[in-house]
């Protein structure tokens, strides 16, 4: 202390002078646990935060429907290798607090911590995604034609989409084919798919989109050249 005070009285640093005491008594602690003073004055390396793969939102049910949600949550929990006894707890703190409050709601009045996982993902299904009724299913895949302006992949992506919950089974891709055939705007390409022999669905969304695309570049063509034209004759005049 003396020492301290004598260096402070003349214009020394306390504080440096405690520091210097600090770290020789850290040394003498490390040395007495078998380190050495350079291990003692080593500093630690920094704590890493675990690296979080991928990154999932609250559910909304207007952007996505809950089944879609359901298989990217199970995605991200393997990405992460987030522990099976986590799996609820995560779950429960990623949905948001209007689907956490809804599914209060739902198991009420058991609490949503005291229930596993397929509980919670089952309970909230049965809101979000009530069984269809496969005859009205139908009957919205049967109706649905190729619209004005839409393309073939998109609309053989909207008949995949509305064939979910018609229950097809094993004629799924008969009713598809079927369908397309059916409900497409070009009668060029249906009188060309009603021509071929053994046409699977395949094979029918591969000769549309092959006819479409020549159809299209067509009338890019005729559109090109009538410009020529059309600039020629300006030029003669």
């Amino acid at each position: 202390m003396e020492v301290q005070r004598h260096r402070k009285n003349e214009g020394g640093s306390a504080l440096a002078v405690e520091g210097e005491e600090s770290q020789e008594n850290r040394i003498e602690e490390q040395v007495v646990q078998n380190k050495t003073p350079r291990e003692a004055l080593a500093v630690p390396p920094p704590v890493r935060m675990a690296t979080l793969f991928g990154h999932i939102d609250a559910y909304d049910e207007l952007s996505e429907q809950w089944s879609t949600y359901v298989e990217r949550f199970e995605h991200f929990i393997e990405a992460n290798a987030v522990p099976a006894t986590k799996k609820e707890a995560v779950f429960l703190s990623v949905i948001g607090a209007t689907t956490y409050g809804l599914l209060r709601s739902l198991l009420a009045p058991d609490k949503p911590s005291s229930k596993t996982y397929k509980d919670l993902v089952d309970t909230l299904d049965g809101h979000f995604s009530p069984k269809p009724i496969v005859i009205a299913e139908r009957f919205k895949f049967h109706k649905r034609n190729q619209e004005e302006g839409e393309t073939i992949a998109q609309y053989v992506a909207v008949l995949k989409k509305l064939s979910e919950h018609c229950d097809f089974g094993a004629h799924l891709l008969d009713a598809l084919r079927d369908r397309l055939v059916c409900g497409l705007n070009n009668e060029a390409i249906q009188r060309k798919l009603l021509t071929e022999e053994k046409l699977d669905f395949k094979k029918a969304v591969e000769v549309a989109l092959a006819m479409e695309t020549v159809a299209r570049e067509s009338l890019q063509w005729r559109v090109f050249t009538t410009g020529w034209r059309q600039m020629f004759s300006l030029w003669q005049d």
